[in-house]
Parts: structure tokens; sequence; C-alpha cells
């Protein structure tokens, strides 16, 4: 496997962990997809007009977010992805299916997501340092 293969595999295997952390409400596991020592993390959340740039904010937003909206994520499925990189900066476009079950809503949330993530490879590891996401709901 070459250098590059291995950097997809690698950041393929980030974004399942974060993933599955998600579907859990796994609030450690989701945090630690990211790169706590970044000083330029971005994080645009659909529902916000700006993005959360610091790692408290980020971190406080999982637990809020995982604990006290979303009772629970009944489905979320890769169905694209697209990863390239340059050096030790990589970039992914995921699109993914996904139904939540949000606290007080009468039925399930539902929808695609586009999704846009930045990682870099720090101590050996990928880790997130920006994410984008756009939802489509039904």
């Amino acid at each position: 496997m070459s250098s590059a293969e291995r950097d997809k595999a690698e950041i393929i295997a980030l974004l399942d962990r974060w993933i599955a952390a998600f579907r859990a409400k796994d609030i450690s596991g989701v945090r630690s997809a990211w790169d706590d020592t970044y000083d330029g993390l971005v994080y645009q959340a659909e529902e916000f007009a700006g993005p959360l740039v610091t790692w408290t904010h980020i971190k406080h937003y999982y637990r809020e977010v995982l604990t006290k909206l979303i009772e629970s994520v009944d489905n979320f499925e890769r169905t694209g992805l697209w990863i390239n990189t340059i050096g030790n900066v990589g970039f992914a476009y995921m699109v993914s299916n996904f139904t939540m079950s949000i606290k007080g809503a009468a039925r399930p949330y539902s929808g695609t997501v586009r999704q846009t993530f930045v990682v870099r490879q720090v101590n050996g590891q990928w880790k997130m340092i920006h994410y984008l996401s756009h939802l489509g709901t039904s």
C-alpha cells in the first residue's frame, strides 16, 4: 500500500470512528476525532449562523447536542466519500443519510447531510481541524 493509500485508509477509519461515536452518543469518542491542540479549529454546525472556533465551544457543543437534544441516532450511513491529501493535511467530502429522534419532537428528523472535513496528521494520527455540514431534511 502506498503512503497516499495508507493516508486515505486512515482518514476513512477516523471518519468511521467519528460516525460510530456519534451514533452511540459517545461524547468522548466524538471529541477524540478532533485535534484539540490546533489553534485554528472551525466547526460550522447547520443550526448556527457562525462557526465554533475554539476547542472549549466545540467540546461543549457535543455535550449539549448528544445529551440534551438528540434522544437517539437511529441511522447514520455514509453513501459517498471523496478524500485527497497534501502532505500532512487531508480533505474529505462525505454524503450520509441520517435519522435521529429529537427530544420532544413528534417524529424523527431525517435527511441527507453533506459534510466537508479538513484533517491533519498529528503525532502519526489523523485528526479533524475543520468541519462543515449542510443538511437536507425530510
